[in-house]
């Protein structure tokens, strides 16, 4: 069996993972479509009240360009055709209740910026 010290790791981890509530994920999703919408992202982002949201690019250039560049910092995944179809392409964002509004805030803000940079 598992000796005292892995059995300590896992329940503390288990610990962890319970002080993070729904109420924080729930939180932080209204933090990122407050903020996209207050920086005029919305145009970009499909409409979403789950964790997980869409911000459609089309061009797998430029998805790839933008992404690389959010990546560096943050967990962003392209998603490109033909995957989605052409004129579809988008990068993901997958929030969690650990992730700070700070963090949020500052993801959108490079985005714009990556956003103005291609453009």
């Amino acid at each position: 069996g598992l000796g005292d010290v892995y059995k300590r790791q896992i329940l503390q981890a288990y610990k962890k993972l319970a002080s993070y509530s729904t109420e924080t994920l729930q939180d932080n999703i209204d933090c990122f479509t407050y903020t996209y919408k207050k920086l005029g992202l919305d145009c970009h982002f499909i409409k979403s009240e789950s964790a997980i949201h869409s911000c459609i690019i089309s061009e797998n250039s430029q998805v790839k360009f933008i992404a690389e560049k959010l990546q560096e910092k943050y967990n962003v995944k392209a998603i490109l055709a033909p995957t989605v179809p052409a004129g579809q392409e988008r990068l993901r964002f997958c929030l969690h209740s650990y992730n700070t509004t700070t963090q949020i805030k500052h993801v959108l803000e490079l985005l714009k910026t990556c956003l103005k940079e291609y453009s």
